[in-house]
């Protein structure tokens, strides 16, 4: 009917046309349309018509019912005018809500006194109190107004008992005002109260809830509410984050909040919070004992974050986190960074200093390890620790050849209660002193020392405790207590040990002294017995001594013939010389001459030479042939009168050179080449030249004048040189081929005891660097056999058997190759070791044993980043082989975006890219 009534009313509109009944036609179908809140259609019929044929009181509802319906339009602009006339307009019944409509469009526009005002005139209206006292509650809050907005609020709160609105939101807007307060005491109870009455909260409210309960103590359901906002990307989900983070850390569940402090600091949008995250993060891991991960953090928030409040402690915590997975490289380079060391800094510096030391040692920087050890003394190490430190300092000191300083401090480890720790002992002390004693030629005390060196009442058991009764009776040698002495070696020969060829050469030597004979006799066994032994030439010329003491020439001949075939230039000179004075003495001169001049002309730069022209002068008397010898030694290149000008000069830069004013000897040692190329000193002057460059760090320089001399000495400076040339290839240009060439030289040449053990671990360690295992195996091998080995010689000796097996696959000795690498290292080589014996656990598909190991070497070889890279590239492809694939890419990435070796950072990159190219099917 209604409808029917519309058409009608429409009809009449289109047939009337008297003013005064289209107007009321309009008014009335407007009325009707308002009703039925068909807004645009009420307001087309309210502009239609006039408002000149209606009432006051008509007009008056006419302008409000077209406001309303604008606002209900959100036509806010068009329906605030409307409002704010009738508001002004006296005694009309549409004022009070024109009153309030009009303040929540002032409210709406931020117009907060125009909205006060409209307000205030309702607050005891009793249709619009409530309403206004909500509305200028929420407008003291909107201007901040909080304490007075609380007080206005809780003065009015009986107003806001029931269910009607606006009573729920009367608790948020309370709620809220304390909350901004900080009072989350009494905030709680409203916003709770509020949450519990409203179906679907706003992400906003729930914050609010959640960090109220937080900061009162509720603490799972603050964790609860924070979880429910955290997966979105706006700035309540930021904030979210952390709070879930420390309501977790709070609640006392570390490990969560470790886990929140990761999500936050790695997709926070809000830059401060994702770098508090962060530092957080990498504290946790710290307290939580993962350190690498710690030390992860740390290096890259405080290459990140250089002007953080934080740093300082970062530095710190990085320091520690450093120290505690035992990367003492690391760790000291940081402490350089932290300025003002906290006490637990502090408190750890000498045990950081001790660990680097050691590590050092290991490593062969003897001079940096001495500085750190002495360094840790000074800074109060703790009472278990300082004993160790001394004992590191005494070895330090015993392999720099120290030996007074040697003494003194493994003297101070023995009176501190000589604790045990690794290698640190009671034993290794009292040997390492009574070395140190015997090198000083103090042979009692030297004595009493290697008599303590026992491990319990079965004596003699281990290779240390064997080398200190050999020691024992070297002793007893030196101090001519001959008959223990005898006792001591013959104990040895009679076991058969390692060191039963040596034995019994000193044991010739023994005999020696009383008897003749008997030493003949004792030597010819040793060379009978132990063809192979490296004391064969020695025995060969002691027996040749042996038997020139006793004026029995013609026997010494054939033994000093034989040790002519010796390939040692040194050995070669000293018996061609022996031969020529032997056949000097029987009178065959013809024969000693050709001995002499060998000598001369095979070794003319060897001591040998020199100590022979006197008596080749003497030969040429005896045979009337004297007029031969000058030319003859010209011929040979050796000045018969050297210059005046030549001494003076070479002797002025000589000078120079021991004053160690090393740019001016250089300038000297040059100036007298040029001037005198072929000078009576100019091998001399070649080989000092030589050291000077290398004293300066001038290695080409110093190559090309050692090489020089080494080319053309064959005996005076050929050693020195060559030894020089080895180290500055080995060490400093890391040229492994040409360094074990020279080393070979060297080993060659008849060495010295000290420098045929250098000879044969420069060996070892440079074929190891090239991969050349079988070599170093075997130079290993001798090297083994020497009183003077170390217990680096014995791990790397160990690793390289490893190598060897595994490169000729027989995996069945590697792990105990390994483990005995563990025993006498604890620095880069145990890095190698832990690292290989993850690989064999691996290639062995023992994945849970080698990811075992990898995490080994990544928590114990800190110091060591190639190997700690290497193995967890290693769990990497563990957990490819595991279909762990997000725990595989998290690690590579790791490597790719962390690691500082190019080559390391291109294998995780190609890894990485052989997932992506596993996933997408190719």
């Amino acid at each position: 009917m209604e409808s029917a009534a519309v058409q009608e009313a429409l009809r009449f509109l289109q047939e009337v046309s008297t003013p005064v009944w289209r107007d009321r036609m309009h008014v009335e179908l407007a009325q009707y349309y308002f009703k039925k809140k068909y807004w645009q259609e009420a307001l087309d019929h309210f502009r239609a018509g006039g408002i000149s044929h209606l009432t006051n009181e008509e007009i008056a509802a006419s302008q409000f019912q077209q406001a309303y319906a604008l606002f209900s339009l959100k036509r806010y602009e068009e329906a605030l005018p409307l409002f704010n006339s009738i508001r002004q307009l006296g005694n009309n019944p549409f004022q009070q809500a024109a009153r309030y409509y009009t303040g929540l469009l002032y409210l709406s526009q931020a117009k907060w006194d125009q909205a006060i005002e409209c307000f205030q005139q309702l607050e005891s209206h009793p249709l619009y109190s409530r309403l206004a006292v909500f509305h200028l509650g929420q407008l003291l809050v909107k201007k901040e107004n909080f304490n007075d907005a609380i007080i206005y609020l809780e003065k009015n709160r009986q107003l806001f008992t029931d269910t009607v609105y606006p009573s729920t939101p009367f608790k948020q807007l309370l709620g809220h005002a304390y909350y901004a307060q900080q009072d989350y005491e009494k905030a709680l109870p409203w916003l709770a109260s509020f949450a519990s009455s409203t179906p679907t909260l706003e992400r906003e409210e729930q914050y609010e809830l959640a960090y109220a309960q937080l900061r009162v103590g509720q603490l799972e359901d603050a964790i609860s509410g924070f979880a429910a906002l955290v997966e979105a990307s706006d700035s309540v989900s930021n904030y979210a984050m952390f709070q879930l983070a420390e309501s977790r850390l709070r609640n006392g569940d570390r490990a969560g909040a470790h886990s929140a402090f990761l999500y936050s600091s790695l997709n926070n949008k809000h830059q401060l919070l994702k770098r508090l995250s962060q530092f957080l993060y990498g504290k946790l891991s710290y307290e939580l004992g993962n350190f690498d991960e710690a030390s992860r953090v740390f290096e890259s928030y405080n290459k990140e974050n250089p002007t953080s409040p934080y740093l300082e402690e970062s530095r710190e915590l990085l320091f520690s986190s450093l120290a505690a997975s035992a990367n003492y490289k690391r760790a000291m380079e940081v402490l350089e960074q932290v300025k003002q060391p906290s006490a637990l800094v502090t408190r750890s510096l000498p045990m950081v200093r001790y660990g680097r030391a050691v590590e050092l040692i290991y490593d062969g920087d003897l001079s940096l390890s001495r500085q750190l050890l002495l360094q840790a003394l000074k800074e109060q190490p703790s009472k278990t620790l300082q004993p160790i430190i001394h004992f590191w300092l005494g070895e330090v000191c015993f392999r720099q050849n120290d030996f007074d300083d040697a003494v003194l401090q493994f003297s101070r480890y023995l009176n501190m209660g000589a604790p045990t720790v690794g290698e640190a002992s009671r034993i290794h002390a009292h040997y390492n002193v009574g070395y140190s004693y015997y090198q000083l030629a103090q042979y009692k005390l030297a004595l009493t020392n290697f008599e303590k060196v026992s491990y319990g009442l079965v004596a003699g058991n281990t290779s240390l405790e064997q080398d200190a009764r050999l020691r024992i009776a070297d002793c007893q040698f030196m101090l001519k207590q001959y008959k223990q002495a005898r006792a001591g070696y013959q104990r040895v020969v009679d076991l058969d040990l390692s060191a039963a060829p040596y034995a019994l050469f000193q044991l010739a030597s023994v005999a020696g002294v009383t008897n003749g004979n008997e030493k003949i006799t004792l030597l010819l066994q040793l060379l009978e017995k132990y063809p192979t032994s490296e004391y064969v030439a020695d025995a060969n010329m002691a027996l040749a001594d042996t038997y020139m003491a006793e004026e029995r020439f013609r026997e010494a001949i054939p033994v000093l013939e034989l040790l002519l075939q010796n390939t040692s230039t040194a050995v070669q000179a000293v018996a061609y010389l022996k031969l020529g004075v032997i056949y000097y003495n029987l009178n065959e001169n013809e024969k000693a001459l050709q001995k002499f001049q060998a000598l001369i002309e095979k070794h003319p730069s060897s001591p040998e030479a020199s100590d022979a022209l006197e008596d080749l002068k003497s030969v040429y008397v005896e045979l009337g042939r004297t007029a031969e010898y000058a030319p003859y030694l010209k011929k040979q290149g050796f000045a018969v009168s050297v210059q005046v000008e030549d001494s003076l000069q070479y002797i002025a830069a000589e000078q120079l050179y021991n004053e160690k004013n090393i740019d001016k000897a250089i300038v000297a040692f040059k100036q007298y080449l040029d001037q005198f190329p072929k000078g009576g000193y100019w091998l001399d002057a070649t080989f000092l030249l030589g050291l000077c460059y290398q004293q300066q760090q001038l290695w080409a320089e110093a190559m090309n004048q050692l090489e020089q001399v080494i080319r053309n000495a064959k005996g005076r400076y050929s050693k020195e040189a060559t030894l020089a040339a080895a180290r500055i290839s080995f060490f400093e240009l890391k040229n492994y081929s040409i360094a074990s060439d020279y080393y070979l030289q060297l080993l060659n040449e008849g060495p010295s005891s000290a420098d045929r053990l250098e000879a044969l671990r420069g060996l070892l360690r440079a074929n190891y660097h090239q991969k050349n295992w079988e070599a170093a195996s075997r130079f290993g091998d001798s090297l083994l056999l020497l009183k003077e080995k170390t217990t680096d010689d014995q791990a790397l000796h160990a690793l390289t058997l490893a190598k060897l097996q595994i490169e000729q696959g027989r995996e069945e000795g590697v792990i105990q190759n390994l483990q005995r690498v563990l025993q006498y290292n604890k620095a880069g080589l145990a890095a190698e070791a832990r690292f290989e014996m993850a690989t064999y656990y691996f290639r062995q598909q023992q994945l849970k044993t080698a990811e075992k190991f990898a995490f080994e070497t990544i928590n114990r070889s800190g110091s060591y980043e190639y190997w700690v890279t290497k193995a967890y590239l290693l769990l990497g492809d563990i957990y490819v082989i595991q279909k762990d694939i997000f725990n595989a890419k998290a690690t590579y990435q790791s490597v790719q975006e962390n690691a500082s070796d190019p080559l390391l950072q291109k294998e995780a990159q190609e890894k990485l890219m052989r997932i992506e190219n596993n996933k997408s099917g190719n």
